[in-house]
């Protein structure tokens, strides 16, 4: 094979890529802007209820979340955006789902996390996560 040849499957090869690239970035924005309704709903939860839950699990003394005043910790991410976010805890895919997983056993997916098991009820991981994707 000429290097001629060789040079143009490889440069067309990393044009594709970069149109694959591009593509993907510029309709990211198009799925998720700021403002707008959380990409996931959480059908079952109640977000007032997990503004509650939300106290009396004591996630603020860890975290900031957006409507909770007392939301000022700084040992765990801040949550006032997880709807934006890729992976929950570093580790899982951002969906409600793993969002239930990740609050009811955070050390089943990070062993080395800091955030702790909490013993959190079923209705109230609903009610959080419904919390923290509307806000």
């Amino acid at each position: 094979m000429r290097k001629g040849t060789e040079w143009g499957i490889g440069t067309t090869a990393l044009l594709v890529i970069g149109i694959i690239m591009a593509a993907g970035y510029f309709a990211l924005p198009q799925i998720m802007q700021k403002g707008e309704d959380p990409v996931w709903a959480v059908p079952e939860g109640n977000p007032q209820h997990g503004a509650g839950a939300i106290i009396r699990y004591g996630c603020f003394s860890c975290h900031e979340i957006a409507g909770i005043r007392k939301a000022t910790g700084r040992v765990g991410p801040k949550l006032h955006d997880i709807r934006e976010q890729m992976y929950i805890g570093g580790v899982l895919a951002n969906s409600p789902d793993n969002m239930a997983k990740w609050v009811r056993n955070p050390r089943r997916f990070s062993p080395e996390t800091a955030m702790p098991d909490l013993g959190v009820m079923d209705q109230d991981v609903l009610d959080i996560a419904a919390y923290l994707y509307k806000h």
